[in-house]
């Protein structure tokens, strides 16, 4: 499991281009709250479900890549 997260971490660092002929898929989100990547497998030759939002002082990333899901949430807790 460790080696399955560490390849996954280094697949996100090098590379996150959405959709992959293995079965992995990565979203990344750049915005003034973070920076958010999700890397997650599925069945290869699919297209994962990828949803970005960025409003005042947060941002969302939520990625499906069927039977796997995440969403990652991120906030600016600085005062306005």
């Amino acid at each position: 499991m460790l080696a399955f997260v560490i390849s996954a971490s280094l697949f996100a660092i090098s590379q996150c281009n959405g959709a992959n002929k293995d079965g992995i898929f990565c979203s990344e989100l750049k915005s003034p709250s973070g920076h958010a990547t999700i890397v997650q497998s599925g069945p290869p030759g699919s297209k994962p479900y990828v949803r970005k939002e960025v409003g005042p002082g947060y941002s969302i990333l939520e990625q499906n890549s069927g039977g796997n899901h995440s969403i990652v949430i991120q906030g600016d807790l600085t005062p306005q």
